[in-house]
């Protein structure tokens, strides 16, 4: 129980808080890729506007779109504004894509060629493609003008930021995992430290319990001998008797509450659930009730042998006693995913809906007047739980089709 409160706390902790991180990661990559291809825009428009002067004041030949230049200075130096703009924000180049086919490039590398006719079959559009920023303009039907820019260094820098946005969400889950743990173990501790509490008060007052009441039922028994059997004795004996059935089921819930107390070995647990059911042969032919069972053979486990009988033993005891003449019971025993698996269904009325979730509660009887009068405490299915705990497995309950089939899985201790 403490195991799935803890648990349910991370996910309540780290489910949110991770898709949080996850949103505001993203938000800030979209923005820093934004702003690289703005930055890039903005520089070919750039050179789009020198290109536009070197026509006015140059000339261009075999009426190809003009490359980024300007005329020579007037000191006779070669050095123009599209070299300089070059330099300083790298290199522009421009196709014109008609019908799928290049009418004009302004370069032959094959890569920077099969780069721009992947992008000339949409509308007009920006953004990047395989290390180059470009800008696609339609310029008529099937008829695209498209710019790429090979700017190393805000490439660069939009390719680290992701990097660093990613590495700061992943050491940002990180730590939420670590403080996950941290809070939830603060949070259980308490709660831990009642319940252990509450177990060895229990533990303790089963035992201080058990002397008394052999006194009593001793002191009963030679009054019988004296004064022979009266109804009064006979009150007294049922209820002693009923005092050490009770005292025996909080001693053992308490033990199997207990994960550190233990001695594990290795055992045959098909022998072991076989011997289980047989000793409710007698029970179930006086009820008129069939058991049928489904053994997998030669199963080994790691653990403890009698943990496995109080997890059979009253799932099939409550199994037949719920089970109307002429029906059956089935009990199965099998291995999935390395885990195994106790199945108990039987036949009769299904355990109401409110009461499936409060089965498992300490002295919780569906029917307590019926089991009153049987002496049936309600503390049979809270120690199969609490053993299945303690083997890190779980059970569950379903009713349907007319059965009422509880599951029980089991990891092995070794």
């Amino acid at each position: 129980m403490l195991k799935q409160l803890e648990n349910r706390i991370r996910r309540m902790m780290i489910i949110p808080m991770t898709l949080l991180i996850v949103l505001i990661g993203a938000a800030s990559i979209y923005m820093n890729y934004e702003n690289a291809v703005s930055n890039a825009i903005e520089t070919i428009n750039r050179y789009s506007v020198i290109s536009s002067d070197q026509t006015t004041d140059g000339e261009t030949q075999h009426g190809e779109p003009p490359k980024p230049g300007g005329a020579e200075s007037k000191n006779g130096e070669e050095k123009r504004d599209g070299d300089a703009l070059s330099e300083d924000f790298g290199a522009l180049y421009e196709f014109t894509v008609k019908e799928g086919e290049l009418t004009y490039q302004s370069t032959d590398e094959d890569n920077i060629v099969s780069a721009a006719l992947s992008l000339a079959n949409e509308n007009e559009r920006k953004g990047v493609s395989k290390g180059y920023f470009y800008r696609v303009q339609k310029t008529g039907k099937n008829s695209y003008n498209i710019k790429l820019l090979e700017n190393k260094e805000l490439y660069s820098r939009f390719i680290r930021s992701v990097l660093i946005i990613t590495v700061m969400m992943v050491i940002g889950v990180l730590l939420l995992i670590v403080l996950a743990f941290i809070v939830a173990k603060r949070i259980v501790k308490p709660v831990a430290e009642n319940e252990e509490k509450q177990r060895r008060f229990i533990s303790d007052t089963s035992h201080e319990l058990k002397t008394p009441l052999s006194v009593i039922e001793t002191s009963a028994e030679m009054q019988e001998t004296e004064t022979g059997k009266t109804k009064w004795l006979t009150y007294i004996q049922n209820e002693t008797e009923s005092m050490s059935k009770l005292i025996s089921r909080l001693l053992l819930l308490s033990a199997s509450e207990n994960k550190d107390e233990e001695s594990y070995t290795e055992f045959d647990l098909s022998s072991k659930a076989e011997m289980c059911i047989s000793t409710f042969e007698a029970l179930a032919y006086e009820k008129g009730v069939t058991v049928v069972s489904a053994i997998t053979p030669d199963m080994r486990f790691f653990g403890n042998e009698d943990d496995i009988e109080h997890i059979i033993s009253p799932l099939t005891d409550n199994a037949i006693k719920h089970t109307p003449q002429g029906g059956k019971v089935y009990v199965t025993l099998l291995s999935e995913r390395n885990e195994a698996v106790i199945r108990v269904q039987n036949e009769g009325e299904p355990i109401p809906d409110e009461d499936i979730d409060k089965i498992f509660d300490r002295f919780y009887r569906v029917d307590k007047a019926r089991n009153r009068s049987e002496k049936r405490y309600g503390l049979g299915l809270s120690i199969v739980k609490a053993i299945t705990e303690k083997y890190d497995g779980n059970i569950g309950v379903k009713c349907e089709n007319g059965l009422t089939t509880f599951t029980v899985r089991l990891k092995s201790k070794k």
